[in-house]
């Protein structure tokens, strides 16, 4: 049976280890995912993952973690069948959710497929399929969502004015006062790093997608950001001046001025406490994200704007991610209704 493997092209060390029993070392799942973790923690390094990629599957590994399920067995026992017997574990016995359970998957197929590429299984088994509810996003329309940025105070309003144009709370927290850039007349952002991770000693490293891009402002974030640099300009003016204007100093164009880090940057913990606290007062319960960015999507869809520029300013690679994020409020299909009615 090994000579018949290594006849279809299997090499000579898979089509042994094929025949080792389970209990063997160099078999074992567990031995396998420490060296692989000791290789995501490399490219975690090197900012080639994110930091919460990484901390997902350490969580995932862990003695009492999801993937607990394989200890003890073989990585040749990785086959169909025990994917989906693993798959009923996670759901029934663990109790988790479809969407969590789909993302263990999803991590798991990374590992095989890591495995694969050594040579040390001959294919990728098929993964069971789990299939998860859309989420529905609450939208806000571009009123509430103004109202809501207005309780925010004004000194601290900026990142989430950038917010509702579709940046990344990451690339937000990153961006210095040279981002600031117009491009034929036109003011517009600059946005090539991202803080990997919600703390204020994470790693800055490329955007989600790795590429720069410019966007334009609105005049309403260009006011803020002028109004910024003015402030910047008269905290340099006057050095020996502490408290708020440490913060104005800061190379940061979003600073947070009640901040104790050095650049006084935004933390992730804290600009959605921000939010949160903005969106209470208004009176609506709705999550940063989709409060800025899906409801600027869906704003823009609405007013007529195309796919493909929406893609472009939300910065995305698949147009179904640009789709998924612009889909109309219920405001939109009123207001259509209403038309259509006449």
């Amino acid at each position: 049976a090994i000579r018949v493997r290594i006849a279809r092209g299997t090499s000579a060390q898979l089509a042994v280890d094929e025949f080792a029993p389970a209990s063997s070392e160099r078999n074992r799942v567990s031995v396998w995912v420490e060296r692989y973790i000791a290789e995501q923690e490399e490219r975690a390094e090197t900012l080639e993952i994110s930091p919460n990629h990484l901390r997902e599957l350490r969580r995932c590994v862990r003695a009492d973690g999801t993937w607990s399920w394989w200890s003890g067995m073989s990585i040749q026992e990785i086959d169909a069948a025990n994917l989906n017997e693993w798959r009923r574990w996670l759901s029934k016995d663990c109790g988790l959710a479809a969407k969590s359970v789909r993302n263990n998957l999803g991590y798991f197929r990374a590992f095989v497929s890591w495995l694969f590429r050594l040579e040390r299984l001959d294919r990728v088994p098929a993964f069971p399929r789990v299939k998860v509810r859309d989420h529905q996003p609450t939208i806000l329309s571009r009123d509430t969502q103004d109202r809501v940025l207005d309780a925010i105070p004004w000194e601290r309003r900026g990142a989430f004015l950038a917010a509702s144009h579709g940046i990344r709370p990451g690339e937000i927290r990153a961006l210095d006062v040279g981002d600031f850039q117009s491009r034929e007349g036109v003011p517009g952002l600059s946005i090539s790093r991202a803080i990997k991770g919600p703390n204020s000693n994470a790693p800055t490293g490329g955007t989600k997608t790795g590429d720069a891009h410019w966007i334009p402002v609105h005049e309403g974030l260009e006011k803020w950001i002028l109004w910024r640099l003015e402030q910047r300009a008269r905290a340099a003016a006057n050095p020996s001046k502490r408290g708020i204007e440490v913060a104005w100093r800061s190379v940061a164009l979003f600073p947070n001025p009640t901040s104790r880090n050095p650049n006084r940057r935004w933390i992730a913990n804290t600009m959605r406490e921000e939010w949160n606290r903005a969106a209470e007062a208004v009176g609506v319960e709705v999550r940063m994200y989709e409060g800025t960015k899906h409801s600027a999507a869906t704003a823009w869809r609405t007013s007529g704007m195309s796919l493909e520029m929406i893609q472009r300013m939300l910065r995305h690679r698949d147009s179904r991610s640009t789709e998924r994020y612009a889909k109309l409020s219920d405001q939109a299909l009123v207001v259509a209704f209403g038309k259509a009615r006449k």
